[in-house]
């Protein structure tokens, strides 16, 4: 069997290592670069617990999807020689208001995850680097995080390890069919990629691209806006949430700072008011970024769909997806991998 995976990015580069270790001929076709879109734009929080209740995913398949990726990364290591520098520091949420922190207890007595309540002074013995909390704190202890740009750098040496073809720089100009069947694709190049079937991993752009085959979908991007800080002293150790914004200590000075969620089409440029409001925030939270010095600002485009990612068959014989994961792609492209994989039954 050949499969062309439509789309770079870590959803789609980790299936196309899951298939070629299943025995299947793999090839991938990226219209700008290796992980370049959401995958860039992902702070490599895997909160499969402290985030379900605010993102809406389901607590149990976020586990179960930490649990399978941390599973496989030591194997990604040895094989490439590159640390992802995955860290279970915990998640640390700190509710915004009484009725937010109600809402929180009312929701983890029925959802069950595994977490613990802490009061304003225990979170301050915790992690005395963070301003007092008005209304305490959850915390999530087996939650962790990674960095998403050293994945990238793993990932794409185990693509050359396995000889998995890439075609960087060109894109999908429709799709190659014999009946109602999709059997490859034919790039803007003029190339043609024969193939017994097609997967749509493309992100943000995964719902342009079904359009073509005459498949609606309405998955869509949402610009998020990250900075990265360096403060000169203190230390926050878990990641740190107040709703949708975040802290992310990378374990070496830096710390990654998110994000925003804007509506703002294909559109990746940063903004001045969304650095000045994640830095606000930062500073809000913990005294030690009042004199941070200031890195890298960025945005990526996070494909967001009406009730969660899309994986596995389309309507169209010889047509398959994987796409629409969110804010959460990093967190879930192991289990992804596994699932289409299943579902494709290779």
């Amino acid at each position: 069997m050949r499969i062309v995976v439509v789309g770079g990015g870590i959803i789609g580069t980790c299936f196309a290592l899951e298939a070629r270790a299943r025995g299947v001929e793999v090839l991938v076709v990226e219209t700008t670069g290796l992980h370049a879109e959401a995958s860039t734009a992902a702070a490599g929080i895997l909160g499969a617990e402290a985030e379900a209740m605010t993102s809406g995913h389901d607590a149990a398949a976020g586990v179960r999807a930490r649990e399978a990726l941390i599973h496989w990364l030591p194997s990604l290591e040895a094989r490439t020689g590159v640390s992802v520098r995955f860290a279970r520091r915990g998640t640390l949420v700190l509710p915004a208001s009484a009725n937010e922190h109600a809402e929180y207890t009312q929701w983890l007595a029925g959802h069950g995850p595994s977490s613990r309540a802490l009061d304003a002074a225990e979170v301050e013995s915790l992690q005395p680097a963070l301003a007092r909390p008005a209304h305490g704190a959850f915390l999530f202890d087996n939650d962790g995080s990674l960095e998403p740009a050293r994945l990238g750098t793993a990932v794409t040496s185990a693509l050359r390890i396995e000889h998995i073809p890439v075609y960087c720089g060109d894109s999908v100009r429709d799709f190659v069919r014999s009946g109602d069947t999709v059997c490859g694709v034919r790039l803007e190049s003029g190339k043609t990629l024969e193939s017994d079937l097609v997967v749509v991993a493309a992100g943000a752009w995964g719902a342009k691209l079904l359009q073509r085959a005459g498949v609606r979908d309405s998955a869509k991007p949402l610009r998020g806006q990250l900075i990265e800080l360096r403060p000169r002293g203190g230390e926050l150790r878990p990641v740190v949430f107040e709703g949708k914004r975040y802290v992310v200590p990378r374990g070496d000075g830096r710390y990654v700072v998110g994000s925003t969620m804007e509506d703002a089409g294909f559109d990746r440029s940063t903004t001045p008011d969304a650095r000045a409001e994640l830095v606000a925030f930062a500073r809000r939270i913990s005294p030690i970024f009042h004199e941070a010095e200031e890195g890298a600002h960025w945005a990526g485009l996070r494909p967001y769909r009406d009730g969660g990612p899309r994986i596995g068959a389309t309507p169209i014989p010889g047509l398959f997806s994987s796409f629409g994961h969110g804010r959460n792609g990093i967190l879930h492209c192991r289990q992804s991998a596994l699932q289409l994989a299943d579902a494709i039954g290779i």
